[in-house]
């Protein structure tokens, strides 16, 4: 990916006039050089060669061999500022910045960090940009930028502070976008994961499985299915806190597998695609009960390497498991090979907090420390013990190494599958198995929510989104409908009731007539739970499901797994743990036709280990003709076993009664 540009040795308003001579110069047509620029406007000809690269990176001009004309947005915007319209100017800059590929690394870190001091900010923006620190052009250049986004009204600056707006985030995240509905990034930087270890989280001791596009989790009842999914669901939790994070699938407590030795643990081995190029990564994570983390994301480039560990721990209470990250070695030595090890740890990652019991940030604060640290296969390194969120931006200013040029391609590899590895485990949809529509009508919300919860307050936010629906793409809110019919709920709507409340309605008969979808069969209803959630999730998040299938007719299971298969190619991954033979026999019809193919879908046999006492997780193989091979089919086969047990029985009352 390019370097982020900005403007160069300019102040905000002198950036404004470069653009009304663009517009006085190229406004309608035609394609010029900077001289010529300079000549019908005064416009001193350097400065206008040194905004250039950041007019053309944005999407304002476009260079066309040794001269520029502008784009159609850049005739727009141009001419905005030329006449002073800066409601137009502020719509149309949205769109250049929400396009503009380069600064949306930018966007991630306040988004994480905000409100942020302007000069860290700019700081920042210096360091995207592979500028020195110490050029005052550039610092003048980052703070131009500064000011052209604030005036139109991206970000809001108060005391010296920093945030995005209201309106910048409401558009980003609720979905009226060209390409996308939520995040800070297109969607060809995609997460793809591969492989997962999961260790000491419910049944499952240890495991390491790989994972598809479509991951099919089947198994008997308290094998362990539930447990893979709740695992991957502890991501999200870590990442909001107790923010949004309140039932029990969110408490640690129910997690740590009883009598385990060592903290919870997960590793992620995959990949992020960013514009054709593929950064491999690996992420692993041990936490505690009270929500203690050590994280650490692995970035490779050929035989470079670039770690990013962060600790963040309570009460002392974080066993890490050393042996399972790479290059901390200093640390594991210091607590296996002296005595005091674990004090002296605990004493060098708490020596930069404040422990002071008359702070006033003491009370709580005190038991919570943070340390992270960078470091590369080749020795060099950086700390630092400031506040840090889970999967959160490095704070403060890369390391100084990472900025040499040979460097590049391993710090923008990172900069991309942090952020995008953040978002993943952001967007992370969860449906449990208890849903679905239990009353006539529900309050509505006065504003359309931005994510749709796990709990039974789905239908609230559900029906209310439907009813701001230009808050969601068209053909999602046809996708709804279409779905809805097919199992059951022909023309599914979202209305306004007094209250005000909201009701959903299906048509019944000849069309004419309306039903609240409460009142339709209990199986169709708690499906469109599962339709609504997977169709509204942000793009490219994965999904996790429990059982699809409840309350289906054979028919309709089988139908789920079509329903799954368009969520996969609509690019989400999915994990769905089920019972029903139906629904794989589906999925094995789709690979025999062409549909997809078996490097689409793994199914993932999980059964408990008598050896171990843990869950052993094994994929099941497919052929190109939808055949599976192994132990599985006994289990699918499970039906066709009663039926010849019902025959033999027959025949024995037959020769009783004979």
């Amino acid at each position: 990916m390019e370097k982020l540009r900005i403007p160069i040795g300019i102040s905000s308003d002198r950036l404004l006039s470069v653009l009304s001579a663009w517009f006085r110069t190229a406004g309608e047509s035609g394609e010029y050089s900077t001289s010529e620029v300079e000549k019908k406007t005064k416009e001193k000809k350097q400065t206008l060669q040194r905004q250039s690269p950041f007019l053309v990176q944005i999407g304002i001009l476009e260079q066309v061999g040794s001269k520029y004309k502008l784009t159609d947005r850049g005739k727009q915007v141009t001419r905005y500022v030329e006449y002073e319209q800066w409601n137009d100017f502020k719509e149309v800059m949205n769109n250049l910045v929400f396009d503009w590929k380069e600064s949306q690394v930018l966007f991630e870190y306040i988004h994480e960090n905000e409100p942020i001091e302007i000069t860290t900010l700019t700081k920042r923006i210096m360091m995207y940009s592979g500028r020195a620190s110490s050029d005052t052009n550039v610092w003048m250049g980052a703070n131009a930028l500064l000011g052209i986004l604030e005036k139109a009204e991206i970000l809001q600056i108060s005391e010296s502070r920093v945030s995005l707006s209201d309106d910048f985030l409401r558009k980003r995240q609720g979905g009226v976008d060209d390409w996308g509905r939520s995040g800070f990034t297109k969607p060809e930087d995609k997460i793809s994961i591969t492989s997962i270890v999961i260790q000491n989280i419910k049944s499952l001791l240890k495991v390491e499985f790989p994972v598809k596009k479509m991951n099919i989790l089947i198994g008997k009842n308290s094998s362990g299915k539930s447990s893979v999914l709740h695992a991957l669901l502890a991501l999200r939790c870590l990442k909001w806190g107790s923010t949004h994070a309140s039932s029990s699938f969110h408490d640690f407590r129910w997690l740590h597998r009883k009598n385990a030795i060592g903290p919870m643990f997960l590793s992620l081995n995959g990949s992020v695609t960013n514009r054709n190029e593929i950064t491999p990564f690996k992420f692993r994570v041990s936490f505690s009960i009270t929500g203690s983390y050590c994280t650490q994301l692995c970035i490779y480039d050929g035989l470079d390497r670039l770690c990013d560990t962060s600790l963040f721990y309570r009460r002392q209470d974080l066993w890490i498991p050393f042996n399972q990250y790479d290059g901390l070695e200093e640390l594991e030595e210091l607590r296996d090979n002296m005595q005091e090890g674990l004090i002296q740890l605990s004493e060098m990652l708490e020596k930069y907090t404040d422990t002071d019991p008359a702070s006033e940030t003491s009370s709580d604060s005190n038991d919570e420390h943070n340390f992270s640290l960078m470091m590369d296969n080749k020795g060099s390194r950086e700390q630092t013990y400031l506040p840090r969120r889970f999967l959160g931006a490095w704070t403060g200013i890369l390391p100084e190494y990472l900025r040499e040029t040979t460097m590049e391609s391993l710090r923008l590899g990172y900069m991309v599958s942090r952020s995008g590895l953040s978002r993943f485990v952001d967007n992370i949809e969860f449906i449990p198995a208890v849903r679905g529509f239990f009353s006539i009508d529900y309050q509505q919300r006065d504003t359309p929510p931005e994510r749709i919860p796990d709990d039974l307050s789905f239908v609230t936010y559900f029906l209310s989104k439907l009813i701001y629906s230009d808050h969601i793409v068209d053909d999602d809110l046809e996708d709804i409908k279409k779905w809805a019919a097919m199992f059951g709920i022909p023309g599914f709507e979202a209305l306004v009731q007094p209250g005000p409340k909201v009701e959903g309605r299906g048509r019944i008969y000849d069309g004419n007539e309306t039903l609240p979808v409460a009142l339709y069969g209990f199986g169709s209803n708690q499906f469109l739970t599962v339709v609504g959630k997977c169709i509204l999730a942000p793009r490219n998040a994965p999904i996790l499901i429990e059982e699809p299938e409840i309350h289906l007719h054979p028919e309709l299971q089988a139908l789920s797994a079509d329903f799954l298969i368009e969520m996969m190619q609509r690019g989400h991954q999915v994990f769905a743990a089920t019972h029903s033979e139906h629904l794989i026999a589906r999925i094995q019809r789709r690979i025999a036709d062409g549909t997809i193919t078996p490097d689409d879908v793994a199914i993932l046999w999980i059964h408990l280990d008598d050896e171990s006492q843990g869950t052993s997780i094994e994929e099941v193989n497919i052929s190109d003709d939808g055949i599976i091979y192994g132990g599985l089919q006994t289990y699918l086969r499970f039906l066709e076993s009663e039926l010849v047990e019902i025959e033999l029985a027959r025949q024995a009352r037959e020769q009783e009664e004979e």
